[in-house]
């Protein structure tokens, strides 16, 4: 089976039925790591989507750590940086260690929370549909010419952005404009 087919497979399994799966004589498997994302799957692939991905990766028996881009989120939610194996204390352990249920939870409440320069997830959503929208209207247009950019900001102008994106839309006309 190649392994797109078998990714395909894995991914739609829950946590538990990953941890129950046998064991292949003289191959094991070990589940590491989990990615956690606010995205609906149409949307997992586009570009910059790992962005707002939150990962839960195994450190030691039963001990599981969140990690973002820029660090791991401690259980009070806050974002630190993780240290050295040996420079951790107990007190690291007991904020930054969790087992699998706790820290798929907190991955979850992490990556809908995620906002990047201002974007949120909702906002990237809105993004990738404008950026469709002038795919389609424009097809054979490059993606940066002046007629697709404009389609793309006239169509995310149409979808009720918040103050961060109506900002961007609105510098990026500006600027075409200018170019006229």
């Amino acid at each position: 089976m190649p392994n797109e087919e078998l990714d395909q497979k894995l991914s739609k399994l829950t946590h538990e039925e990953l941890l129950a799966l046998p064991t292949i004589d003289r191959l094991f498997a070990t589940v590491r790591s989990f990615s956690v994302t606010a995205l609906p799957p149409e949307y997992q692939t586009a570009i910059d989507a790992d962005m707002w991905t939150v990962r839960v990766e195994w450190r030691s028996e039963d001990k599981w750590a969140v990690i973002t881009r820029s660090g791991q989120i401690g259980a009070d939610g806050t974002e630190g940086y993780e240290s050295l194996p040996s420079s951790r204390t107990d007190k690291y352990i007991a904020n930054y260690r969790f087992d699998l249920a706790t820290a798929l939870a907190l991955a979850e409440e992490t990556a809908k929370k995620i906002s990047i320069m201002g974007i949120t997830v909702e906002s990237f959503i809105k993004i990738e549909d404008a950026r469709t929208l002038a795919k389609e209207q424009f097809p054979d247009e490059d993606m940066n010419s002046a007629v697709r950019r404009r389609a793309y900001y006239e169509a995310l102008k149409g979808m009720n952005p918040d103050e961060n994106l109506t900002a961007r839309i609105e510098r990026g006309l500006e600027e075409l404009d200018s170019r006229s």
